[in-house]
């Protein structure tokens, strides 16, 4: 099972930094691909373009049908819980 928790952003520089929840094993270096969402492997082991076809292939066109169902289920629980009228 995965973790879950929200984090600060911070602006370092000309970067931005989202400190890793503690209980997440990492290495030296992480690999990291983003679009809307972020996919980090925080071990390093995995080659950014083997995690960046994973991630095009697999994890954004999942999340983007997700999302497009999650935001018309939130519109749907809007109007129940503020009925017009």
């Amino acid at each position: 099972m995965g973790f879950t928790g929200t984090r600060k952003v911070y602006n370092i520089g000309g970067t931005k930094a989202i400190p890793l929840l503690k209980n997440i094993v990492s290495g030296k270096v992480a690999t990291i691909v983003a679009q809307r969402i972020v996919l980090i492997d925080p071990r390093g082991e995995i080659p950014e373009m083997d995690l960046l076809e994973f991630f095009e292939k697999h994890v954004e066109p999942a999340f983007w049908v997700w999302f497009a169902e999650w935001k018309i289920k939130q519109q749907k629980n809007n109007l129940k819980n503020h009925p017009k009228g």
